[in-house]
């Protein structure tokens, strides 16, 4: 359909993977609602094994062009698969708004490159750390303590409730979300994930 409709469009070729992403991005979005409408119903959040690493390259990719919109350069060379057993879109929408929370953050930087690592670390007992690292800013003192608090938002826009969902979807799989000041600078937010066998649903 979109290719019918830009077929007379001199523009066509540039707008048709932008109109493509915006869909892609549309879809995304209806999918995150249901998946925290389920959420909220207690025994219906639908938990299966799947990789990590492809839920983390499904949010790289919805994020692709606020990513090069500022700037940021990605690292993200993953070596084995890095199993989970969960609910892919709440997972994918924890992934996603830390990622998107260090693009804010590396937007106000205004030196040096903008750089966000995706690193996993595997646990001796078979469960999976997902670090996300950014050269920005970093953390006040004082928002440390309140990061994941319903309404804390040191954005001048923020709902403040990114975070605090993030948590309850860990909590829920069983795991862990915390932040730390990364070295020299930046925010690095960890995402600990439970072995397999381990997993509650």
């Amino acid at each position: 359909i979109l290719q019918q409709l830009l077929a007379d469009d001199p523009e066509r070729e540039r707008l048709l993977p932008l109109t493509t992403a915006i869909l892609e991005q549309s879809q995304r979005a209806a999918e995150i609602v249901r998946g925290l409408r389920r959420m909220l119903r207690p025994g219906s959040v639908e938990f299966r094994r799947f990789d990590c690493l492809h839920a983390i390259r499904t949010v790289l990719t919805l994020l692709d062009l606020e990513l090069r919109r500022v700037a940021v350069v990605v690292q993200f060379t993953p070596i084995e698969p890095a199993w989970i057993v969960g609910d892919r879109v709440q997972v994918e929408q924890v992934l996603m708004n830390g990622i998107q929370n260090a693009v804010d953050s590396l937007s106000l930087s205004t030196t040096g490159t903008r750089t966000i690592a995706v690193l996993i670390a595997h646990e001796a007992g078979g469960g999976i750390v997902v670090h996300i690292q950014d050269n920005g800013p970093g953390l006040k003192p004082e928002a440390k303590s309140r990061l994941f608090e319903h309404f804390y938002t040191t954005k001048q826009q923020g709902l403040g409730l990114g975070l605090a969902i993030s948590r309850v979807v860990m909590d829920n799989h069983g795991g862990m979300i915390s932040a730390a000041p990364a070295m020299p600078q930046g925010m690095i937010l960890s995402l600990a994930f439970p072995p397999p066998d381990r997993t509650t649903s």
